[in-house]
């Protein structure tokens, strides 16, 4: 075009017009092309602008519990008001969406309130699970015309229940342990507590000391098994109950021997010949290993020792009395205050 503007003699060849027809061409094809892109950008953020309305909408007004069971009952539609299209679909699936939430919440507070009332009342793991089943069946079923939701739904809602049944299996576990242990430790207790009064009655008997002790250990072993009780612990327990049973055999032998306050003359006797003329203190004497009968003839010393304290001090505190008495009485006497000192 140039060529011919500065010479009009200049005439293009066929080849250069085609080039140029060419070339106009190309252009417009791109300006085309440009027109499309910018066209399909424009519609596809039209679009994503009408979904973002339409979600907007259906979670500002998600679909509840109550509208649907309102809904079923009248037979009204609860989706007609969220329109159609691209912007009703998505605020239809966001409503939808409410409604999941909706469920799951009130799905939990059932189900929280299913398991205090089964802890409480103890109930039967077969019952708490119908009770757990009975629950999702009726939510599923409120949700029955949105087959979409009500699979998710009840998937979700089964896996919690799972859970809730599973920490109710793992409560009555820990509470029945907790009860054999607590009757392992009662047979623990009251072997001890029984002691004293069982000593009389074997000894009366011709028993020994070594009988009662046997038989306790044996009591405590059933206990240990049936409360599955481990080896370790029980092993640990034994050594614990054997120093228990000891003391209180010296407690047992103390007042024994504190009874005819001679508890000193009983000591004596043990460290001299091994034996007193009283067969209770003897039997337990008997039982025990050598460190623990040098321990008992020291307790039986000390509670001597003791009683004598108590003694005196008995007998300080009375002359006290006395004396204050006397000056009360002296001074009343001296103030003519006859009835005070009568």
């Amino acid at each position: 075009l140039n060529r011919s503007i500065l010479s009009s003699r200049y005439t293009p060849s066929a080849a250069t017009e085609v080039g140029i027809l060419e070339q106009q061409a190309a252009g417009q094809s791109q300006i085309t092309q440009l027109l499309n892109t910018m066209s399909g950008f424009f519609y596809d953020q039209m679009a994503e602008k009408v979904v973002e309305e339409g979600e907007a909408y259906g979670a500002a007004n998600p679909i509840t519990l109550e509208q649907l069971a309102n809904a079923q009952q009248s037979g009204e539609d609860v989706l007609k008001k969220y329109g159609y299209g691209t912007k009703g679909k998505a605020a239809r699936s966001k409503a939808l969406e409410g409604l999941i939430l909706d469920v799951e919440t009130e799905a939990a507070r059932t189900f929280t309130a299913l398991e205090i009332n089964a802890k409480a009342t103890k109930i039967d793991p077969g019952e708490y699970a119908e009770q757990l089943d009975a629950t999702i069946l009726g939510f599923t079923n409120v949700t029955k015309d949105f087959p979409e939701i009500s699979n998710k739904i009840k998937s979700t809602l089964s896996v919690s229940a799972s859970g809730y049944l599973k920490e109710y299996y793992k409560d009555i576990a820990k509470q029945e342990l907790e009860n054999r242990k607590r009757k392992y430790t009662s047979a623990f207790t009251s072997s001890l507590e029984s002691l004293p009064q069982e000593i009389d009655s074997y000894i009366d008997n011709g028993g020994t000391i070594q009988d009662i002790f046997l038989k306790k250990q044996k009591t405590l072993r059933d206990a240990a098994f049936v409360s599955d009780i481990s080896s370790a612990v029980l092993d640990s327990d034994l050594k614990q109950f054997r120093k228990e049973f000891v003391q209180t055999l010296f407690r047992a032998g103390g007042e024994e021997a504190l009874r005819d306050e001679k508890a000193s003359n009983d000591a004596i006797e043990l460290l001299s010949r091994q034996k007193t003329n009283n067969n209770k203190i003897n039997n337990i004497y008997n039982f025990l290993k050598p460190d623990e009968q040098q321990d008992f003839i020291k307790y039986l010393m000390d509670q001597d020792q003791l009683q004598n304290k108590a003694t005196k001090d008995m007998a300080d505190q009375k002359e006290n009395e006395n004396k204050l008495n006397e000056d009360i009485f002296t001074q009343a006497m001296a103030n003519e205050d006859y009835p005070k000192a009568e």
